[in-house]
């Protein structure tokens, strides 16, 4: 049976919390429609497979998110900031998708590949998150204009292809543990061209 855009999201909500989360909130239950629920935008109202935003910043949401979410393939924007998310980020293959904050959360693990060309902001500062940047970031998601993976636990080389970002408005990179710092400032006077903000 194929799974529906509600059932997805519910996977989001976890424990006896994220069912007290759910009592206080429009929705997020099978017997209304999904594109009523709180959070959620809908290019057509009428249409449950036309979800275009999910999001629930600073709501005290305690979940995860789970891998199912690529199956919304109309997503355009999460923003699930400022919660208590746990667990793992799945790695994210939504064509459509252009914003992800994740940022301010428990997450763990490493960062996935988002695989979107369309993505323009990639926020996962102030979680737990762990290993390196994905080397082909610059060419998998070429119109990034921010990055900000402040305040976590990566390490490693700063990819070179960050340098190829010429969309690149504001980059976060600082409290983490990065090596090669010294190679990657030889890119900063190319950034220095289109970004406002650059933190390492």
């Amino acid at each position: 049976m194929k799974t529906t855009a509600a059932e997805i999201l519910l996977l989001v909500v976890q424990g006896e919390d994220g069912m007290e989360w759910m009592k206080k909130r429009q929705g997020w239950n099978v017997t209304m429609h999904v594109c009523k629920w709180s959070g959620i935008t809908c290019m057509d109202s009428k249409n449950p497979n036309s979800i275009t935003s999910l999001d629930l910043s600073d709501s005290s949401l305690v979940g995860v998110l789970p891998s199912e979410i690529n199956k919304i393939k109309s997503l355009v924007r999460v923003d699930l900031s400022e919660n208590l998310l746990f667990g793992t980020i799945p790695a994210l293959s939504l064509p459509n998708l252009e914003h992800v904050d994740l940022s301010e959360n428990q997450l763990t693990g490493t960062i996935p590949i988002f695989k979107s060309e369309k993505l323009q902001s990639l926020k996962l500062g102030y979680n737990r998150l762990n290993g390196t940047l994905t080397e082909d970031i610059g060419s998998l998601n070429p119109l990034l204009r921010d990055l900000d993976v402040i305040r976590n636990n990566l390490s490693g080389s700063i990819p070179k292809s960050v340098s190829q970002l010429s969309s690149l408005v504001e980059l976060s990179l600082s409290q983490n543990k990065f090596t090669g710092v010294s190679f990657f400032k030889r890119y900063i006077g190319l950034l220095k061209r289109y970004t406002r903000q650059f933190q390492l």
